[in-house]
């Protein structure tokens, strides 16, 4: 801890090169024991304001050490370190600890946080983890930790660092899930990006590039920018559709929807509309109204909590299903060999007073369907 101050202010006890620190297993480890001890301090003291951006960043490189602020807060992409194969472990053990110290109440700093973050980006890069993804669960913890806290007070320029530090880390997330997939790699990246993605929006795609690392050490884990310029221009579309996260996840599904008077309406040359209903109905994951239909045939779908009511054109009668625990739309209903048995359903004609219900609960107005069905419906001559 800084003396001879009014204010004495946590710092690293002492101010190492990262590059020695990689490269020596007593100074990584004395490293390490010093930023843990610097992430406690900063929990119970309360950060000094600054004037302005110099004198933040000079306050940081007091508190870091210049190699450290340098990996913080960047003037040019890094080098990935190279790390013996006998220290992985202990390096993931290391980052296990100090993402603790920063997702557990109090959290420390705003640039202790961006450090524990930027050490994970520069370990993954050194192929620390090897094909391990333990390393997914941590990341997202700690880079939901990223976005400012009310109370916190830091000058305007850190901002675009920030929140390029956050669309690295969510390009990072997002290789290899989906964001509306149902695998453990996708709602980790999903949980992610709920906290985060709205910091990511103001981020500035060659400001990120000071983050990216090539991939040139075994089992590196890296994003490239491509990878940033998808995270940064969802979540800009995101900041003005709140369904621009769902249209991007239709997109990748190969399904043209749009949102028509509350339901989502897919026209394609798919065989099977009732199973493209249900992808819909899945990837929206809560209580919608669905229907998809090509030049032969419609299906409508339902969802309301675990209630699902689907109909067909071709056998135009309303059946209710009631989902399982693990058991999806897509996973009911996307069957091509027909629709599953149940002893619950209705002529479609009129609509019944609970098919009425669930579509009043939906604001969607039921006639704009009927009118679709009785199109593909046979003429009489």
């Amino acid at each position: 801890m800084e003396t001879g101050t009014e204010n004495p202010q946590p710092r690293l006890a002492r101010h190492l090169a990262m590059a020695e620190v990689y490269a020596d297993q007593t100074l990584s480890q004395r490293f390490a024991s010093d930023l843990n001890h610097l992430l406690a301090e900063t929990k119970a003291t309360a950060r000094e304001r600054s004037a302005g951006w110099d004198e933040w960043l000079a306050a940081v490189t007091r508190t870091l050490g210049p190699s450290l602020a340098g990996m913080v807060i960047p003037a040019q992409p890094a080098t990935a370190p190279v790390i013996p194969a006998n220290q992985r472990h202990l390096w993931r053990n290391r980052l296990r600890v100090m993402r603790e110290a920063v997702v557990s109440e109090p959290q420390p700093w705003p640039e202790l946080r961006m450090t524990v973050a930027r050490l994970y980006l520069d370990l993954l890069a050194a192929g620390v983890w090897e094909a391990g993804e333990e390393w997914r669960p941590e990341l997202r913890d700690v880079v939901s930790t990223l976005p400012l806290r009310d109370g916190e007070s830091v000058p305007g320029q850190l901002e675009s660092y920030l929140s390029s530090l956050v669309a690295v880390c969510l390009a990072l997330l997002c290789q290899e899930a989906d964001l509306f997939g149902s695998g453990p790699n996708d709602a980790i990246a999903k949980s992610a990006w709920d906290k985060a993605a709205e910091l990511a929006a103001f981020a500035e795609a060659e400001q990120a590039e000071r983050y990216l690392y090539n991939p040139d050490q075994p089992y590196a884990r890296v994003a490239t920018r491509t990878d940033v310029d998808w995270v940064i221009e969802l979540a800009v579309d995101s900041a003005d559709d709140p369904h621009a996260e769902l249209r991007a996840a239709f997109e990748s599904a190969g399904l043209d929807v749009d949102l028509i008077d509350s339901v989502w309406v897919s026209k394609g040359t798919f065989k099977n509309p009732r199973r493209a209903a249900a992808r819909i109905a899945t990837l929206v994951g809560g209580d919608c109204v669905t229907m998809a239909y090509n030049d032969k045939r419609a299906s409508v779908i339902i969802r309301s909590g675990r209630e699902v009511v689907v109909a067909d054109s071709t056998a135009p009668r309303w059946r209710y299903y009631k989902l399982t625990t693990m058991a999806t739309p897509e996973s009911l209903l996307g069957d091509a060999e027909g629709l599953p048995p149940t002893r619950e359903n209705d002529p479609f004609r009129p609509v019944p007073g609970r098919v009425q219900a669930l579509f009043a609960a939906a604001d969607v107005n039921a006639q704009h369907i009927l009118m679709l069905f009785d199109s593909f419906r046979p003429r009489l001559r």
